[in-house]
């Protein structure tokens, strides 16, 4: 089954994730029509990216203003139940998995967002497909082998926004009479061809460090050199959500989006070195690694750092994924190596430091604030 000429609702435009969802979609899909739910605020910025387009992809988008945490999307009836009437398939890429906001604030509109789809998908009597785009976050503290039907095993969480979205999927699991897929990628970072990226996380702020540094600068290996390096590109995720959405047999499940082999931190850190002509220490030294800082003029890690860290180290989870390996052979989608698309890190990296587009060290916002 292929999307062709359906009429498909995509929450979240114009923000990245959903952006690069929809121009994906408008790609694989000649015939499919595109409803963008965008709130009244992101109009001049989705005016931008839909200018992008050319005019046969541009004439199958219609952008509604609408908010996908308010009550019926904050839609007059007739307006709300026309849309009910005219969806097929709704790929829900509104939730926040990461933010530099109030993060309580943030796990609020998950959960708002998650009721208002939920309860509009139970209306739309054509839906036939309903698409969450979620996280392995959802995993919390637990280590050893997670897998992909496994959601509330008596773990914790690291904050209350990777909590909300295993209280989303909770919701989600509470109707099965709705048919969805809930994807979990690992760390989303950039296009893969492109290294096209909005928000920058964890691993970047490792990559600009390294870019910053003198070419005799030691880069520090932190305690735990062999804990995997889980990410995954967007355009990686993106693929896989189409190709699930179109098989009959994918609905009712949990992915998991991962590297099948992720790159060890000492790797990762070592692959970057040298495309850096930088040196990597042989053990983590405390003061090495504060010298190093101090050796980046200019330099202040992202705010995201401390988090991606302290994940990173806290434990090193394996996430099986045999469900979406399967699935997504079948459709000829793989994710790539991180060596394929290190280079394009690099690339956005050096943009980063050369704009000087990072902020201030300091203390990181507790995610329960």
């Amino acid at each position: 089954m292929t999307l062709g000429s359906e009429t498909v609702l995509v929450t979240g435009f114009p923000g990245f994730h959903a952006r690069k969802l929809a121009f994906h979609l408008l790609r694989a899909e000649s015939e499919l029509r595109l409803i963008l739910l965008r709130r009244a605020e992101d109009a001049e910025r989705s005016s931008e990216l839909l200018f992008e387009l050319g005019a046969a992809d541009r004439a199958r988008v219609v952008e509604l203003e609408a908010d996908p945490a308010a009550l019926d999307f904050g839609l007059s009836g007739v307006d709300y139940l026309r849309l009910a009437g005219s969806v097929q398939r709704v790929f829900h890429f509104a939730s926040v998995l990461e933010g530099r906001r109030k993060t309580s604030d943030l796990a609020a509109h998950n959960l708002a967002c998650a009721r208002e789809v939920l309860a509009f998908a139970k209306i739309a009597g054509d839906v036939r497909g309903l698409v969450l785009l979620s996280s392995v976050k959802v995993c919390g503290t637990r280590t050893g082998v997670i897998r992909e039907e496994e959601l509330r095993e008596g773990q914790s969480f690291r904050g209350c926004l990777d909590e909300s979205l295993a209280t989303v999927e909770l919701m989600f699991a509470r109707e099965p009479r709705l048919p969805s897929i809930i994807l979990r990628p690992s760390q989303l970072v950039g296009d893969s061809r492109t290294g096209e990226l909005e928000q920058l996380g964890f691993p970047y702020p490792w990559l600009v460090f390294i870019e910053r540094g003198p070419k005799e600068l030691i880069v520090p290996v932190p305690h735990r050199p062999e804990a995997p390096v889980q990410i995954v590109p967007i355009d990686f995720a993106v693929s896989a959500a189409h190709a699930l959405s179109a098989q009959p047999g994918a609905y009712g499940k949990r992915y998991h989006l991962v590297d099948p082999a992720p790159p060890t931190l000492r790797q990762f850190l070592g692959m970057a070195a040298l495309a850096s002509d930088k040196r990597l220490a042989d053990t983590f030294n405390a003061g090495a690694f504060t010298r190093g800082l101090v050796a980046n003029p200019g330099l202040r890690l992202l705010a995201h750092s401390a988090r991606g860290l302290r994940d990173l180290f806290a434990a090193a989870p394996y996430f099986d994924a045999s469900q979406a390996q399967a699935a997504l052979a079948a459709a000829g989608v793989h994710c790539p190596p991180v060596s394929s698309y290190l280079d394009r890190m690099l690339e956005r990296a050096r943009a980063v430091s050369a704009a000087h587009e990072v902020e201030p060290l300091g203390p990181e916002l507790d995610d329960d604030v």
